[in-house]
């Protein structure tokens, strides 16, 4: 493909950002869903389709907006980022944390529904 004046290639930009990671081109491919050899076709071609760069962006966890612009709207309607990804042992003591909270949460809830059921009884006897 022939590369236009003053447009950067998408399969360079995605050969520096692989060739940069801690993780392997192997490891790479396989996040992404490709096979090794077409890893290497997709670095040479310089008008790389955005869906196959955002897969490769998912896998790296580099999102390419700085080099291609154009990727942004691509990556935001395919999926909205919430923040950093939270390994395994993260996501069970965030869960750990919230349950917890509902339970204290319920604990209060219920102390204040006896203590305003026993003050709605004592008026009740009251009034008798």
């Amino acid at each position: 493909m022939k590369k236009e004046k003053g447009k950067i290639s998408r399969g360079k930009v995605l050969h520096k950002a692989a060739k940069t990671s801690t993780m392997s081109i192997r490891d790479i491919v396989k996040k992404a869903g490709y096979s090794y050899p077409a890893f290497y076709t997709h670095i040479k071609n310089d008008d790389l389709d955005l869906s196959i760069l955002a897969r490769y962006s998912k896998a790296l966890a580099h999102s390419f907006s700085d080099e291609i612009p154009e990727i942004s709207e691509y990556l935001m309607e395919d999926k909205p980022s919430y923040g950093n990804d939270l390994s395994y042992t993260e996501l069970l003591k965030d869960r750990d944390k919230w349950r917890d909270k509902y339970y204290d949460a319920v604990e209060q809830y219920n102390k204040l529904a006896k203590k305003y059921n026993d003050m709605l009884e004592e008026e009740v006897r009251k009034r008798k």
